[in-house]
């Protein structure tokens, strides 16, 4: 999810995932801030209605490890994201106006990813985007607006921009929705990889402080994965300054990473150009403070 609105009407792409996880037979639900509470236990955690129980040789404790998530194939050498066009429409902030500038803007994530995807041999699918204020998803109901600006529900394949949320915050600056909505993409690539799934499993094992390690590898991983595809599709140089300066409006968080660490990954995903650039996991301590 996109964190609260800030304020100020700037830019602060803020993102915990949404989820429900299902562990055998136990649903766990969600918590403020996107936290699953099990037994007294609290820990952050990424993906779907994933049933572990039922792949016991991988829901064991130990048995995903950060070595696990940096060799996935995602992150696998291969040539940059193909430059490409991408036509987008002036940014209306009507409710159908939002949706087409996001659809279109969606479109374009599709073409640079899907490629790029298919190199690693990863499975594409195109994920949904909604602009709806209030919905029941796979990940539960759309949360309070102080608790998320916007989310991702793996379990829908969906990307949730509630209108009103994003004008509030956002205004007419194309460059932070679209911000938002490639850093939203990102948490559906690392869906589609397998990444999201593997977080679930070893932040499970963990206490809050490394549950909150995990998350923050893959929050900055998803403004590295934005920062690709800003580097990849031709767009106006004033939408992507506007854009990058959405990534510096930020604050940090101990889930999310330090502003500094928020800029520095969006920042390494333009310089790359591809997602071999975008490996988290193995990074140092103190590019993921």
């Amino acid at each position: 999810m996109i964190g609260p609105a800030p304020d100020h009407k700037g830019n602060n792409p803020f993102v915990i995932v949404a989820v429900m996880v299902i562990l055998a037979v136990s649903v766990f639900s969600i918590g403020a801030a996107g936290r699953i509470i099990n037994g007294g236990k609290t820990t952050v955690v990424y993906g779907q209605a994933f049933a572990v129980g039922e792949r016991s040789a991988r829901s064991r404790p130990g048995a995903v490890t950060l070595d696990d998530l940096a060799a996935n194939k995602l992150m696998a050498e291969g040539a940059p994201a193909p430059r490409g066009d991408c036509p987008l429409p002036a940014i209306d902030t009507t409710e159908p106006g939002l949706l087409a500038f996001y659809q279109a803007a969606l479109a374009c994530l599709d073409a640079t990813w899907r490629p790029v995807l298919a190199a690693r041999g990863v499975p594409f699918t195109v994920p949904r985007v909604t602009v709806t204020e209030w919905s029941s998803t796979r990940c539960g109901f759309t949360p309070a607006e102080d608790e998320a600006l916007a989310f991702y529900c793996p379990g829908d394949r969906m990307i949730a921009m509630p209108h009103s949320r994003m004008i509030r915050t956002a205004d007419d600056n194309a460059g932070y929705h679209l911000a938002v909505l490639a850093h939203e993409y990102g948490h559906h690539l690392q869906l589609l990889s397998g990444i999201l799934e593997d977080a679930a499993l070893l932040e499970f094992d963990l206490d809050e402080a490394g549950a909150a390690e995990v998350s923050r590898r893959a929050e900055l991983q998803a403004n590295c994965l934005a920062g690709v595809f800003l580097a990849a599709a031709r767009l106006a140089p004033n939408l992507v300054d506007d854009a990058d300066s959405s990534f510096a409006d930020t604050t940090s968080s101990d889930s999310h990473g330090s502003a500094e660490n928020q800029v520095h990954w969006a920042a390494a995903g333009k310089r790359s150009a591809t997602p071999a650039g975008c490996d988290t996991w193995s990074a140092p301590d103190h590019e993921v403070s």
